[in-house]
């Protein structure tokens, strides 16, 4: 399963990720 490392300081914030506008970033394992 992908790992989501994501910032809640990032605009939009987790709010924006779950809109898929959030910066993030998928790491694989």
């Amino acid at each position: 399963l992908p790992i989501i490392v994501f910032s809640l300081d990032e605009p939009g914030g987790f709010r924006g990720i779950l809109a898929g506008e959030g910066t993030y970033t998928r790491v694989q394992d």
